[in-house]
């Protein structure tokens, strides 16, 4: 199975930019430790906001090696990290979808492949979008 790992974060403070690097060394250390996993590549933003997808010069790479058939699975801390826009994330999840791209959300444990998962990510999206403009 060819793996993918995508992180961001949305500040470039020296904290976030730890916390990324942390996250991209227990994810190769997780595809090294699962026979028949192969690290096909490692994507990030740093200082990018997941509200949109813009700016997102990692994402877009990533989708685009998915689209290609470059990636079997793609592997992420969590919804937020993946996408804040529901409208968005429910788009490229359907899409990877449609090009047999799972995604695991480490955080919330939830692998896409599973059934009835869209609902639980539309849901869970909809929880993300209302904390971020809770916040605001």
């Amino acid at each position: 199975m060819r793996v993918a790992i995508y992180c961001r974060v949305s500040c470039d403070h020296d904290e976030n930019i730890r916390s990324l690097e942390n996250q991209i060394l227990a994810y190769i250390e997780l595809v090294q430790n699962n026979p028949g996993w192969i690290l096909k590549g490692i994507y990030s933003d740093k200082g990018v906001s997941g509200t949109s997808m813009n700016r997102r010069v990692g994402f877009k790479r990533l989708l685009c090696h998915c689209e290609q058939g470059q990636i079997d699975l793609v592997i992420t801390k969590s919804l937020s990290r993946f996408s804040r826009n529901t409208h968005d994330l429910l788009g490229v999840l359907r899409q990877l979808r449609k090009q047999h791209v799972d995604v695991i959300f480490e955080k919330e444990g939830i692998r896409m492949s599973e059934a009835d998962n869209e609902f639980i990510l539309t849901r869970l999206s909809t929880e993300i979008n209302e904390n971020r403009q809770n916040k605001s």
